[in-house]
């Protein structure tokens, strides 16, 4: 009977720790999930800020790292501001 409690005891020591791992595996998936929803509305609020402001010139790079996006990613975020900064300048 003493072996049987001690097998039990085990399981549902086991069956607590499986537990807590998915709980923390769940909760970091949303976490990174959350960062990347918030990541993709940045990336689109920079590809439509207005180009050419000094200020948010400066910040955009400050930015970039906080969010910790690529080269790439920045390449093609600034390849994007460009075509609006060509796309405003043959209007005028």
């Amino acid at each position: 009977k003493h072996e049987a409690s001690k097998k039990d005891t085990e399981r549902l020591r086991t069956e607590i720790r499986e537990r807590q791992m998915q709980q923390e595996l769940r909760k970091k998936t949303e976490e990174v999930t959350q960062m990347e929803y918030i990541r993709n509305v940045f990336r689109r609020f920079v590809e439509s800020m207005p180009v050419g402001d000094a200020e948010y010139e400066r910040l955009i790079p400050v930015l970039m790292t906080f969010f910790q996006f690529s080269s790439e990613d920045l390449r093609q975020m600034q390849a994007k501001r460009s075509a609006q900064r060509g796309l405003l300048s043959s209007f005028w």
